[in-house]
């Protein structure tokens, strides 16, 4: 039954953007259910999963490093970290489904609170004079917490819903007009 669901959702997807052509346009059945059956064996969301998260941490710490080096607390980074998760999963997932949105959304939010919080760890290493990874064996989680409460500020969360929104959309793979012309007619 899940199978069957997916399967209409993929085909609704197709026919919606078919719908976004301003021309009539025949569809080969037998090359549309090619198709996607291609594109339901291309995708792999565990990869996804993984690449995003690589993608999340190393976004994160070079957030941290860059707003350092600039001397500069801001949240504008989580934008280009959203952008990052997001084209990330989409290259390495390669999914149609709505699943691959919602796992690059919310890895672009993990990656958006770790960013801040190691952005205030390399500034308060820099300030104490104390090696980061010092800093960064001996902070307890609660103290994660209390930075997190301390530093985010209501114009923050702007920021950080629009980098939640760019890893979900830029997660999902679009169907490409090459890819309408391998199972249409016009």
């Amino acid at each position: 039954m899940h199978e069957r669901i997916r399967r209409d959702r993929l085909r609704n997807i197709v026919y919606r953007r078919l719908e976004d052509l301003e021309e009539h346009v025949d569809i080969d059945e037998v090359a549309l259910q090619s198709f996607l059956r291609k594109v339901r064996e291309n995708q792999n969301l565990p990869l996804a999963i993984i690449s995003g998260a690589a993608a999340a941490i190393v976004g994160a710490v070079l957030w941290g490093f860059v707003a350092a080096a600039l001397e500069m607390h801001t949240a504008v980074f989580a934008l280009g970290l959203g952008a990052l998760v997001g084209l990330t999963v989409r290259k390495f997932g390669q999914g149609f489904d709505r699943a691959f949105g919602i796992a690059g959304g919310l890895l672009a939010a993990a990656g958006s609170v770790a960013g801040l919080l190691f952005t205030v760890l390399v500034l308060a290493s820099r300030a104490l004079g104390i090696p980061l990874l010092h800093i960064l064996a001996r902070v307890e989680l609660s103290v994660y917490k209390t930075i997190w409460v301390q530093t985010v500020r209501p114009v923050h969360a702007i920021f950080y819903l629009i980098a939640i929104y760019e890893g979900y959309r830029f997660s999902i793979k679009r169907i490409s007009d090459a890819e309408l012309r391998t199972f249409t007619a016009r």
